[in-house]
């Protein structure tokens, strides 16, 4: 119709935005994520964003996976790094959402 060197594309989402996937009963994983930031004294700060990761496919198929951090700076360059006092203050958060979670889940 067009000619030989036409081509013809058609255009999906491969996956949602993760926030469709964390409302209601599935939101527990930000609230767990809430209270280690807490306990930690970090302030969190929650910035709703759209990006391709492995959680939001999970997150697609009913497993809520947020991501609960960056900390990094520079993505997606040659100069992207996380500096070690974010590094470590993302293992604290993470065992203290370990700890929320056999709290809450354990009895």
């Amino acid at each position: 119709m067009w000619g030989e060197s036409t081509i013809s594309i058609q255009l999906g989402n491969r996956y949602e935005n993760v926030a469709n996937s964390l409302e209601g009963e599935a939101r527990f994983p930000i609230d767990i994520a809430k209270e280690a930031y807490t306990r930690n004294n970090i302030e969190m700060n929650a910035i709703p964003m759209r990006g391709g990761y492995d959680g939001a496919v999970l997150s697609q198929k009913g497993l809520p996976c947020p991501n609960l951090f960056t900390g990094a700076h520079n993505f997606h360059s040659i100069y992207e790094y996380l500096p070690i006092k974010s590094l470590q203050a993302a293992s604290s958060v993470v065992t203290e959402i370990i700890k929320i979670t056999c709290e809450r889940y354990s009895k």
